[in-house]
């Protein structure tokens, strides 16, 4: 009698299993995160109080005179958007590249491609949340009287961090296209 095991399917790459597993967790924590910080974003622009706690302090409103009326929230969030469709960009970038390694895609042209994008759209992030941060701290004072209006640039140290790391990710990803790039005449050759 001959005994018949089945296994789970194994990757097209087998000394990548670890890799595989992690990207199976990130298929899932990444759309989890970018749905939570979606609602969490809506929710706080929804509440006048959440917007007087969480959003003046970050631009230094705080004891300030401003307007927190349904339209100017409104506007608040919408521009809120402009960084976070480039958040939302680079997340959706990130499950494409997880979820080809969970298929066991790791050394493909796409790799590379979906890298330069995470670090293009972290990049863009960046860039965007300092006029987004005017933008809001404008849309709140607009209200006010003449002289009581308050524009606010600020750049934080995360702003850079964001960057930082997003060039990071832009050169590992041309540095994986040349590395690929270089296998394939390699196979080429033998």
């Amino acid at each position: 009698m001959t005994q018949v095991t089945q296994t789970a399917p194994e990757l097209a790459y087998p000394g990548h299993r670890p890799l595989g597993r992690l990207s199976t967790v990130m298929c899932i924590l990444v759309p989890t995160g970018g749905a939570l910080a979606e609602i969490l974003l809506g929710w706080v622009w929804l509440s006048p109080d959440l917007v007087a706690r969480l959003v003046l302090p970050r631009l230094a409103l705080e004891g300030a005179s401003v307007q927190l009326d349904g339209g100017t929230r409104l506007i608040g969030f919408l521009i809120s958007m402009m960084p976070m469709a480039a958040l939302l960009y680079m997340l959706h970038q990130a499950y494409k590249l997880f979820d080809a390694f969970r298929l066991g895609d790791v050394l493909t042209a796409d790799a590379p491609v979906r890298l330069r994008r995470i670090g293009l759209a972290m990049v863009a992030l960046a860039i965007l949340r300092l006029p987004a941060s005017t933008l809001i701290g404008l849309a709140l004072t607009w209200g006010n009287p003449d002289g009581q209006r308050s524009v606010a640039i600020g750049l934080g140290i995360e702003d850079y961090m964001i960057a930082l790391f997003g060039g990071l990710m832009l050169a590992i990803g041309h540095a994986m296209a040349d590395a690929a790039q270089l296998a394939e005449e390699h196979r080429q050759i033998v």
